[in-house]
């Protein structure tokens, strides 16, 4: 009886992962897993419910290789910039982190350019767990469906 408490307890987490996946929009309507490299962002949604105040959730950003592709998301995500992670506290939460490539333009300000096109994955890893919670797949292609972002840049 000892072992089965004790194998119960040690499955206990403090934080589990409800739902992730990519949004041509910030409020995770137009769920898709294929983005034209011209619409320069896209959306990585994860639904987070934290039983913990510590919890932190670190999402990496994987190219088809299996290289860690650094990912600059906007200014929007401060925390995210500053700190590489997410610390939602204890609650329910549902986050809406902005993904875009920039570059410097002639003028020396930070612009937003297209995609780099490819299969990328996306893996989500709670508090200092040695493997992602949960992992999302998305494709950059010229040909993928419009998704109607919010950009308005579909055709």
């Amino acid at each position: 009886m000892l072992a089965v408490l004790l194998s119960t307890l040690g499955g206990c987490r403090s934080a589990h992962i409800k739902d992730a996946y990519i949004s041509g929009d910030g409020d995770g309507i137009r769920r898709t897993s294929c983005i034209q490299p011209a619409w320069n962002h896209y959306f990585l949604v994860v639904e987070l419910m934290s039983f913990s105040e510590d919890t932190l959730m670190w999402p990496f950003l994987v190219d088809g290789g299996g290289g860690v592709v650094a990912p600059p998301f906007s200014s929007g995500d401060n925390e995210l910039v500053e700190f590489g992670n997410v610390a939602p506290g204890k609650s329910d939460q549902f986050f809406t982190l902005d993904y875009s490539e920039t570059e410097v333009d002639e003028q020396g300000r930070v612009v937003a350019k297209p995609l780099t096109e490819g299969f990328f994955t996306w893996h989500l890893y709670l508090d200092d767990e040695e493997e992602p919670r949960e992992s999302v797949n998305v494709q950059v292609a010229p040909n993928c469906p419009c998704v109607g972002t919010a950009v308005g840049n579909c055709p």
